[in-house]
């Protein structure tokens, strides 16, 4: 006996570890046939070698036991009957007189196999249920993770999966593909005149044309907000990459007729052929978002393709945004004042504070360059801290009389401890807050007006007053004007140049002019480079100039020096302007400005 429960012992053990692994449903028949025929053995052999009547309660045991561990109910029922069919038979042989007592223990043994595979075999159905359940859960889960919710595009997981995908294959087999990055132009203020229902059928709509105008096989997905992003295969030349991407930008063009209304609005487009499979995926994307950026400031609406120029460019732009973060700005920036001139008074009413950038590595940076490169690498807050200290120290040397305005950026205004942090930097330095004028862009606006207007009353709660800058180059919402109680409007020089050309353009900047006055604003016209601009400013009745011809900017210690020679400078500038027929030099249809000047004397 010894040695045949030492031989059942290790078959069991050997089935164990064969169950260990995943098996057929056959495969598990016969492991439990095995198992249960060695423990039917071992108990049946015991009992014919040496009977014990106490023994026999072993068959009560076994029933359950096999019933638990067979994988089906037909087998569960055969090792069942045959337990209750041997226990008969040896009591019948040995114990005739408990024949019938045998026979109750062998139905209440048959019941408890019965009860015991009903339960197991629930609770392993239900496991299994719940388990088929989260993994269909899971599969919800994972499909909506990779859906955008609102589209039913992919979304940004989605895109950058199908980018690493794209990217092994250029890498493996050569095979180049397409990246183009989609920022829509307009839809902020679509959004803000219409609500966000509206927003939102035009996203929907927006998709829908993306998809229609995509090439055959690409994926168009939603990275976020209003930015889309494609991809797909490339076999063609230049031009048909720039076809692509044309009709795509073509596509979202087209009137949308929505609900709410029918609105215009319009897609710039940055292409990137990834060709090169030494560059990571970030790389790729920062090439396709630089023509991007491109599009959105010279050319929206547009697509534009990241060349050999762009190139050299990007390599410019990642040295000056490094030397950037490197900079000791405290030491190499510093501040330039461009005086605004009264015609009326007759006097210099203020001055724009202007930073500069001599940096110890790349020399004098240009402000258009390192204000863009501070507000890529997030060093904008930085910056205007710097800027604005020095602005304040310098209001003490300047005239009393006079206002400094300086500006802020849009990153600025979009954070709330940083709109904190200038309010307290303006109260701590002491100096009349009523000389400080601070001075944003419409482009600053258009991220979040409720957050931008509570920025900015935030500030004015300081006693500064707020300048609208370039005014009339971006969207020229007007209820920016009345909400954000602005004191001061700046015109963009984009609509002094033309004069000399455009005769739309005179109207143009007569009407902004009657604008600023009508809303009892000051109205400050930029740009004034020629004795013509200046004369056609002051007969449209511009009382504030700005601009190269009137004074160029000049450090704070040249101030003095140049308002001792205002007056003579003022009498300089009136003969010349004196001296400019301007109804002459106004390109056809001529404006009658004579007649105006007459009026306004």
């Amino acid at each position: 006996m010894g040695p045949l429960a030492i031989f059942f012992c290790l078959a069991s053990g050997a089935m164990w570890l064969w169950t260990r692994k995943h098996r057929t449903a056959f495969e598990l028949e016969i492991c439990s046939a095995v198992i249960c025929s060695a423990l039917f053995s071992n108990t049946l052999i015991h009992l014919l070698v040496g009977f014990e009547a106490e023994n026999l309660m072993y068959f009560a045991i076994m029933m359950p036991a096999f019933a638990m561990m067979t994988p089906n109910l037909r087998i569960a029922i055969f090792w069942t009957v045959l337990c209750v069919g041997a226990m008969l038979v040896i009591v019948h042989i040995n114990l005739p007189s408990m024949f019938t007592e045998y026979v109750s223990v062998g139905i209440a043994g048959a019941l408890g196999a019965a009860g015991a595979t009903t339960l197991v075999r629930g609770a392993i159905f239900n496991a299994v249920s719940a388990r088929l359940e989260a993994v269909k859960e899971r599969e919800e889960a994972l499909r909506i993770s990779v859906k955008d919710t609102l589209t039913a595009l992919p979304n940004r997981r989605s895109f950058f999966d199908a980018f690493e995908d794209r990217l092994d294959g250029l890498r493996e087999d050569g095979r180049k593909f397409l990246l183009i990055l989609i920022d829509l132009d307009g839809f902020k203020p679509v959004n803000d005149v219409y609500g966000h229902s509206t927003g939102d059928d035009l996203l929907r709509a927006v998709s829908g044309r993306l998809l229609a105008a995509s090439p055959r096989g690409a994926m168009v997905a939603r990275l976020g907000g209003d930015e889309f992003a494609l991809l797909a295969d490339h076999r063609a030349q230049t031009n048909e990459v720039r076809r692509i991407a044309s009709r795509l930008v073509d596509a979202l063009a087209l009137p949308y007729s929505l609900p709410a209304g029918v609105v215009r609005i319009s897609g710039s487009a940055g292409v990137y052929v990834c060709d090169r499979g030494e560059l990571e995926c970030s790389a790729m994307i920062e090439r396709a978002d630089h023509a991007l950026y491109r599009a959105k400031n010279a050319r929206p609406g547009e697509a534009v393709v990241f060349s050999d120029l762009d190139e050299v460019d990007l390599a410019n732009v990642n040295h000056v945004d490094r030397c950037l973060r490197q900079a000791d700005l405290e030491k190499e920036m510093s501040l330039v004042f461009q005086p605004q001139f009264d015609l009326v008074n007759q006097r210099v009413s203020g001055f724009e504070a202007l930073g500069r950038w001599n940096s110890a590595q790349l020399g004098a940076v240009p402000p258009s360059i390192f204000i863009a490169a501070a507000e890529r690498t997030t060093q904008m807050s930085r910056v205007t801290h710097i800027l604005l200290g020095k602005a304040l120290k310098a209001m003490e040397s300047l005239p009393k009389d006079a206002r400094l305005a300086i500006n802020l950026s849009a990153h600025d205004l979009m954070s709330e401890s940083n709109v904190q942090k200038i309010a307290e930097q303006i109260r701590l330095s002491g100096v009349d807050a009523s000389r400080l004028e601070l001075e944003i862009t419409e482009t600053a606006m258009l991220d979040d007006q409720d957050f931008a207007a509570r920025s900015l009353g935030e500030l004015q709660a300081c006693g500064v007053s707020i300048a609208l800058d370039d005014f009339g180059s971006g969207y020229s919402n007007f209820s920016y004007l009345q909400r954000l109680h602005v004191s001061k409007l700046k015109i963009d020089r984009s609509f002094v140049k033309p004069l000399m050309s455009e005769a739309s353009a005179a109207k143009i900047l007569r009407t902004l002019i009657s604008l600023s006055k009508s809303l009892n604003m000051e109205c400050v016209v930029e740009g004034i480079e020629k004795p013509e601009e200046m004369a056609y400013a002051t007969a449209f009745g511009a009382r504030y100039l700005q601009g190269f011809l009137l004074a160029k900017p000049m450090p704070a210690e040249e101030v003095p020096d140049f308002m001792a020679r205002v007056p003579a400078w003022i009498e300089q500038m009136r003969d010349q302007v004196g001296e400019v027929d301007i109804d002459a030099a106004m390109p056809q249809p001529a404006l009658n400005l004579s007649t105006i000047r007459r009026a306004q004397s």
